[in-house]
């Protein structure tokens, strides 16, 4: 008997059995503190959006920062840039 077979026999999907379960995120104290800029940035300047925001923390405060990661962690926050809508 092959291996798919004895899969076939049990009802067990193969993929389900290798798989690892997903790790647990954790938040190191760098990422709070951007959420704690890109929150008192969002508050005094609500119409900035993540390209501002990334310079601005860039600039300020000295630090390394992609556009993707201000932008993935300002979505995780619910944070929206406030604009005219059409």
């Amino acid at each position: 008997m092959t291996i798919s077979r004895q899969a076939d026999l049990l009802s067990v999907n193969r993929s389900s059995v290798y798989r690892q379960p997903p790790k647990e995120k954790t938040i190191t104290e760098e990422d709070l503190f951007i959420m704690r800029r890109i929150d008192e940035l969002h508050t005094d300047h609500p119409t900035w959006g993540y390209r501002t925001i990334t310079k601005v923390i860039r600039r300020d405060d000295n630090m390394q920062v992609n556009r993707k990661k201000i932008q993935r962690l300002m979505r995780e926050m619910g944070v929206y840039t406030i604009y005219p809508k059409p």
